[in-house]
């Protein structure tokens, strides 16, 4: 889970602070082994993250802000993608203990 606050602009471009919430999993977009006219070789890909599911609290914003917001989400899903995928690329690694 990955959060991150964006500021969307209405109609009077007045800024709307919204804290999205992006459940979801880590992907990769490599082949593996293959063989290809005689040569071996290895494809270990890119790890990324993939969004299943955008949420935020809607009941902080009126019902005309929630549709501004829906309207944005889906409007610019590959701009979301990409920074939901820059934050879990600048996040530190977890190695499976805490201190």
């Amino acid at each position: 889970m990955l959060t991150k606050i964006i500021s969307i602009y209405d109609a009077e471009d007045f800024p709307i602070e919204v804290e999205l919430t992006a459940e979801g999993h880590v992907a990769n977009d490599g082949i593996g082994s293959y063989e290809y006219w005689g040569c071996k070789g290895y494809d270990s890909g890119t790890d990324y993250f993939e969004i299943e599911e955008i949420t935020y609290e809607k009941k902080e914003y009126s019902e005309e802000q929630q549709k501004i917001i829906d309207q944005y989400l889906i409007d610019n899903s590959e701009e979301i993608s990409e920074i939901f995928n820059n934050e879990w690329n600048n996040q530190e690694p977890y190695y499976g203990y805490d201190d």
